[in-house]
């Protein structure tokens, strides 16, 4: 789910419908949300990553992103990070550090929050062409689950999410260019 914040968000009719506090999810969406925001003329934000390895940002070229750098906002709404969800993290940040863009874990699947509509009312992001065009796809492979093998990378940990891991809890790995399987230590035999 990819949800978009806008000038006519209202943050109590969302709260109202379904996106407020869920025990097992801490609510759908990666944080509270909090007033529209629009900023005086001449006063736009620049952004921030801060998350330059996270699996969203990994088919950016340098080119790209030194252009998402460039990106102005002038209207946002503001949203606090949920503390207590531990998969809520802040991809991308305003350069006073407001959180721009946001992800989470939901049950099998991930959100991810937009603080600016994709529309010029907000910012001059759909006018950077291939940086909005870059964002909305990669939020689509990223969001239907597309390429998590894309995100191995040497000397970091891989994360794969089993739908049933087995019963004893572990699973055997044949490495490439192996012949003997490894056994993989899982959540539930931890």
């Amino acid at each position: 789910l990819f949800v978009w914040l806008g000038a006519r968000t209202d943050p109590a009719l969302l709260r109202r419908h379904g996106f407020s506090e869920v025990e097992k999810h801490h609510g759908l969406l990666p944080g509270r949300l909090g007033a529209a925001v629009k900023l005086e003329p001449g006063k736009a934000l620049g952004v921030k990553i801060l998350q330059p390895d996270h699996a969203l940002m990994g088919r950016f070229t340098p080119g790209v992103r030194s252009t998402l750098l460039e990106v102005r906002v002038q209207a946002y709404v503001e949203v606090t990070p949920e503390l207590k969800d531990a998969s809520a993290t802040v991809v991308l940040a305003l350069s006073h550090g407001a959180p721009l863009l946001m992800e989470k874990f939901y049950g099998r699947g991930r959100v991810l929050l937009s603080a600016v509509a994709p529309d010029v009312s907000g910012s001059d992001l759909p006018k950077s062409g291939e940086v909005f065009v870059t964002l909305v796809l990669e939020s689509a492979r990223l969001l239907a689950g597309r390429g998590e093998d894309a995100e191995a990378r040497l000397g970091r940990p891989l994360v794969l999410n089993i739908d049933a891991p087995p019963e004893n809890g572990r699973v055997h790995w044949l490495a490439p260019g192996q012949s003997d399987p490894a056994i993989l230590q899982t959540d539930r035999e931890s």
